[in-house]
């Protein structure tokens, strides 16, 4: 059975100075004149032990229970108890054969110790129950105890007994794990409710995945068939092109020799002439009405190639818009071609934004198990901010759509450099009729 031996008051209520009480085993009486703090002992015992009484304190609040310095002292800065128990039974599960107990409070803190460590007051207090010593129990008996015994009711005096067989401290401990384990309760609850939200992030950040895969592949396709179709119509347009080329050179040099023969033919006309002027003036009526119809045989003549010139103007004309259209088509390809690269290029950046935003869905996935209350929110808001990214990529992908439309537009323009080329040809076949007609013209004027 322990017992007290040795008790160690300095700064607490009336005990300004550090002061040291030894007690032998068995009774001890503590004796002297009214105020001469007998009772502030017991209550410094108490107040070491961790009891949480006012009552038992006789005060409001631990910053009374500092000395304050009386009428002439020094007030102290803290109040310090210490109680030393006897172990040499080994009442304490500890390997010393004294236990120390100790409880300093400054005016905004309080700590316990045992045998030095510094401990809480659940900690002070099971270590206490071992000897059956209650903090707030009847372990120590203060003034007027007596007389509630005396008067108090059955049940009051029965809890009185199970506190000093030390039933009470079970009780409280039942009670304590009892609350201990509704708060248990509450943190599942809690937790189940974290697990069905993590559950539901989990689906999301599949679907999200499952979404970006499904991207990412189409994204492949199309990018693969744009290529293949971009290097198909560049090879096309490069083939139309030298070909449109080859024959404007053609036409150009045909028309080139065409106003060559009309130079000739206009000579022979001007030659024609000169001896129609000299038969006029030798021959006779019937010179005359030859010269008449040879006359109007050449002004026909001349009409017609009056009429060729003005049809060689019209084909320069058109050749030079030609030219001018093929110029711009070039520079639309070109133009295209830019485009398309820039669009290529920033289908490559989406791949690589989308495939980054797989792989976070991938480490949000894998980091999920271990998601805690607290980044619940964060990593809410982290889906937000990947399905706002998955919007900005569908909204760049209208440039893909815009691309489209550049290679619908070049191949319009393709169709009208098409459709001028067949013009061209066409012109080139009149030409070559008129010309037919102008030589039969010559032929007739030679004859005569």
């Amino acid at each position: 059975m322990t017992y007290i031996k040795r008790v160690e008051i300095q700064g607490f209520k009336s005990f300004g100075n550090k002061v040291v009480l030894n007690f032998k085993k068995g009774i001890v009486s503590i004796i002297g004149a009214n105020g001469s703090g007998k009772s502030n002992v017991s209550e410094a015992i108490s107040f070491a032990l961790g009891t949480m009484s006012k009552k038992q304190l006789r005060a409001d609040r631990l910053g009374d229970l500092i000395f304050n310095g009386g009428k002439k002292g020094k007030p102290a800065k803290f109040a310090k108890v210490k109680v030393v128990f006897d172990n040499t039974d080994k009442v304490f599960p500890v390997d010393d054969d004294e236990l120390s107990v100790v409880r300093k409070i400054t005016a905004k803190n309080s700590e316990y110790r045992i045998n030095g460590e510094r401990v809480s007051r659940d900690q002070l207090v099971t270590m206490l129950s071992h000897a059956r010593i209650n903090p707030d129990g009847y372990n120590i008996i203060f003034q007027g105890d007596i007389e509630r015994f005396v008067t108090m009711d059955a049940v009051e005096r029965r809890q009185i007994i199970e506190d000093i067989a030390g039933i009470q401290i079970y009780e409280q401990k039942r009670h304590k794990s009892l609350l201990e384990l509704s708060k248990v309760e509450d943190n599942l609850k809690k937790e189940n409710m974290i697990l069905v939200e993590k559950k539901k992030l989990l689906d999301e950040l599949e679907d999200q995945k499952r979404i970006a895969d499904e991207f990412k592949n189409a994204k492949d396709k199309l990018t693969w068939y744009k290529a293949a179709l971009l290097f198909k119509q560049k090879q096309d347009n490069e083939a139309k092109l030298s070909k449109v080329e080859d024959e404007i050179a053609s036409v150009k040099s045909e028309i080139d020799a065409k106003e060559r023969e009309i130079t000739n033919t206009q000579k022979i006309i001007d030659s024609i002439e000169s001896e129609l002027r000299i038969l006029e003036e030798k021959r006779s009526v019937e010179s005359f009405e030859t010269a008449a119809k040879i006359r109007e045989q050449i002004a026909n003549a001349k009409s017609a190639v009056e009429t060729i010139k003005a049809n060689i103007s019209n084909y320069k004309k058109q050749i030079d818009s030609a030219v001018e259209q093929q110029e711009n088509i070039k520079v639309n390809i070109e133009e295209y071609e830019k485009q398309i690269a820039t669009y290529e290029s920033e289908i490559s950046r989406l791949e690589e934004h989308v495939s980054r935003i797989r792989k976070e869905l991938e480490d949000k996935e894998k980091k999920l198990v271990s998601v805690s209350p607290e980044r619940l929110e964060d990593v809410t808001r982290t889906l937000y901010e990947l399905r706002g990214q998955k919007h900005e990529i569908e909204s760049k992908l209208s440039l893909i759509q815009r691309k489209e439309e550049i290679e619908q537009r070049l191949a319009s323009l393709k169709s009208e450099l098409s459709r001028i080329e067949s013009k061209i040809e066409k012109e080139i076949e009149n030409n070559s009729s008129l010309y037919e007609k102008q030589r039969a013209i010559i032929k007739k004027i030679s004859d005569l």
